[in-house]
């Protein structure tokens, strides 16, 4: 699924910032506009995994708090 909607995503933008280039720059217009899709990937799963870790009611999940104690 995941897979899927990236194609119907990343295709239209990618030729269209591509072909907008002269030939001899199409390889770092490609290498620029992969490392900003790759940075915006990244801080995507940062940031759904930081929301998800604070919204989880698991004790485990809050290691980012520091250390805890829990007394049994």
């Amino acid at each position: 699924m995941f897979g899927l909607v990236l194609t119907f995503y990343a295709m239209p933008p990618t030729d269209n910032a591509l072909t907008a280039l002269p030939d001899n720059q199409v390889g770092s217009g490609s290498g620029i506009y992969k490392m900003a899709s790759s940075l915006g990937a990244s801080f995507g799963v940062a940031i759904s995994a930081t929301v998800l870790t604070m919204y989880s009611n698991s004790p485990e999940s809050r290691t980012f708090m520091g250390r805890q104690y829990y007394c049994a």
